[in-house]
C-alpha cells in the first residue's frame, strides 16, 4: 500500500511539471534582403534602397548581389537567398507589427558579413521599443563584440527579457542595423535577420492541483514510514 502511495504521488508530481511552450517567429518583411525598393541594378549588382527598411538621416545603404562579383567578395557566399543589404555608413531600421508581452524572452540573430575587398567593420545590432513618431524610442538592448572574419559571415546575437513588471509591455519593436564607420572603404553586410519569441512556462490551475495531490501523497507516504 506504501508503495502504491508513493508511485501515485511521484506521478502526479510529474504531470504537474510546466511544459515549454514552443518558441515562435515574429515577423520581420524583407529579412533577407531579397527585395529592393526598384529594379534599377548597377552593374546587374547593387542598388540603392530596401524595401520595408528605414535609412537614416545621411546614411547610405541599399542590397547588393555578392553572387555577381569577380573575383568572389565571400569565401562560402552568403546565409540566405540571393541578395544582402550593405551599408557604408548610417544605419538601416524596422518597426516591427509585435509588442512587447510579459514573461517572455526575445533572441534577435543576425548575419554580419565582411567583404574581401574592404576594410576593417564596425558595427552594432540594436533592439528598440519604437515610440509615438520615433520620438521616444527606448534602447532595449545591443551587440556589436562579435568577432567577424573577413571573407565570411558570422551571427550576432542578442537577448532581451520581458520580465512581468516591464515598463514598456505592449510597446512595438524596432530593429535597428548600424554601421559604425563613415567610408564606403568600411562597407558592412548584413543578411538573414531573425528574431525569436520564448514565452515562459506558467503553470495553469490544473497543474497546481495536480503538484497539491502529489505533494499530498507522497507527505502521506513519509508519515506511515514513520509511523
Amino acid at each position: 500500500m506504501k508503495r502504491i502511495i508513493l508511485i501515485v504521488g511521484l506521478f502526479f508530481i510529474v504531470l504537474s511539471v510546466p511544459i515549454l511552450c514552443e518558441a515562435t517567429s515574429v515577423t520581420i518583411i524583407n529579412s533577407g534582403f531579397e527585395d529592393p525598393v526598384d529594379n534599377k541594378w548597377f552593374d546587374n549588382r547593387w542598388t540603392y534602397g530596401i524595401s520595408d527598411w528605414s535609412k537614416s538621416s545621411g546614411g547610405v545603404s541599399g542590397v547588393y548581389k555578392p553572387y555577381n562579383y569577380s573575383p568572389s567578395i565571400f569565401s562560402n557566399g552568403i546565409p540566405e537567398g540571393v541578395n544582402a543589404a550593405w551599408l557604408n555608413s548610417g544605419s538601416i531600421s524596422q518597426i516591427l507589427d509585435y509588442s512587447l508581452i510579459a514573461n517572455t524572452s526575445l533572441t534577435l540573430s543576425v548575419d554580419v558579413g565582411w567583404r574581401l575587398d574592404r576594410e576593417s567593420l564596425e558595427y552594432e545590432v540594436q533592439l528598440w521599443t519604437a515610440g509615438s513618431d520615433n520620438l521616444f524610442d527606448n534602447l532595449l538592448a545591443s551587440e556589436s563584440s562579435t568577432t567577424l572574419v573577413q571573407g565570411e559571415f558570422v551571427t550576432s546575437v542578442l537577448s532581451y527579457h520581458v520580465a512581468a513588471s516591464d515598463e514598456y509591455i505592449g510597446e512595438q519593436l524596432k530593429i535597428v542595423l548600424m554601421n559604425k564607420n563613415s567610408e564606403r572603404a568600411n562597407q558592412i553586410t548584413f543578411d538573414k535577420v531573425m528574431l525569436t519569441n520564448h514565452p515562459a512556462p506558467v503553470p495553469e490551475p490544473s497543474t497546481m492541483f495536480l503538484l497539491g495531490s502529489g505533494l499530498l501523497g507522497l507527505g502521506c507516504f513519509i508519515r506511515k514510514k514513520k509511523g
